[in-house]
């Protein structure tokens, strides 16, 4: 199973930032902090409400990000995300937050999964390997931030 984890993450390497920067021996290393899970079409990653405990990376498929309102009686799409992007880190990063959204695989979908203890063991074990995984997360959410700031100025 990590041989499967491994190929993933190099493969999510090639795919996407989020481990370019790391070696394969890195990858090796690490690898062991995370699990490869199948989601089917339609199933929930995790709904909102619910702790958040763990990150995803998303190997194959495309998952669909959606928020309960109280205008509409159903939750509206705030976004859809596919192979080499990754969701669940605001939960992971802000503390014990329940979840403020609902992901769902929209097609069947493999993703890796990093709990939370994993993402706080990890720099502990491998610091420079941490401060790299934790740099690119933190780069590709300011990009996301910058992102909404925009559009949500735009409809103003």
């Amino acid at each position: 199973m990590t041989e499967n984890i491994q190929q993933a993450m190099s493969f999510m390497k090639e795919k996407s930032e989020i481990f370019n920067e790391m070696t394969d021996q890195e990858i090796e290393l690490i690898s062991p902090f995370f699990e490869l899970k199948k989601y089917p079409a339609e199933s929930f990653v995790f709904k909102e409400g619910e702790p958040g405990t763990f990150i995803c990376f998303i190997v194959s498929g495309k998952v669909e990000i959606m928020k309960e309102t109280d205008i509409q009686a159903h939750p509206i799409v705030l976004g859809r995300l596919s192979s080499g992007s990754f969701t669940g880190e605001t939960a992971l990063l802000e503390g014990s937050q329940a979840r403020a959204v609902s992901v769902s695989a929209v097609e069947d979908s493999e993703l890796l999964i990093m709990k939370k203890s994993d993402l706080e063991n990890i720099p502990r074990e491998y610091p420079e390997i941490g401060v790299k995984l934790l740099k690119e997360i933190s780069r590709i959410l300011s990009i996301r931030l910058l992102k909404a700031i925009e559009k949500i100025s735009r409809a103003y």
